[in-house]
């Protein structure tokens, strides 16, 4: 692949993106509508996010996770499933946060850290328990550090 790209000050390397006029006006409207300050910062973001998710498929990779699901809390022994899972990947799951919703639903957030590929057998295996409303899973190159 040809590099195109100048080198900046503190590691930033700067190139030059052509869009068809409709799209670059969409990605700027977007660009508004999020509130990124420049087109930098949102292309970053964009960047970021098809990388990690690209490495979750390709590598083993240590990531962190954010896994989000909702869930019927009364449902026939799905908070016992769920509970099960959480003892299971004891490795992985770093915190989880419990937050009770109307209707008889729950929320619960999952901080995981590990290869991205088995963040994402994980999670599938949340997301694909009986009465899990929804879920999705969010991940980042960057890490949280050893703590010890």
């Amino acid at each position: 692949m040809k590099s195109d790209s100048l080198t900046l000050a503190g590691g930033v390397q700067r190139f030059t993106v052509s869009l068809p006029r409709k799209l670059f006006t969409q990605f700027e409207r977007m660009i508004h509508s999020k509130g990124f300050s420049n087109r930098s910062q949102a292309v970053t973001d964009l960047v970021s996010k098809a990388v990690s998710e690209h490495q979750t498929k390709i590598s083993n990779t240590v990531m962190t996770g954010v896994l989000t699901v909702i869930y019927e809390h009364r449902k026939r022994d799905l908070q016992n499933r769920l509970t099960q899972l959480q003892h299971k990947y004891l490795k992985e799951i770093i915190s989880i946060q419990l937050i009770h919703l109307e209707n008889d639903h729950s929320l619960q957030v999952l901080l995981m850290q590990g290869p991205g590929k088995r963040l994402k057998m994980i999670s599938d295996e949340f997301i694909t328990c009986k009465g899990v409303k929804q879920g999705k899973l969010e991940l980042s190159a960057t890490i949280i550090p050893q703590l010890y």
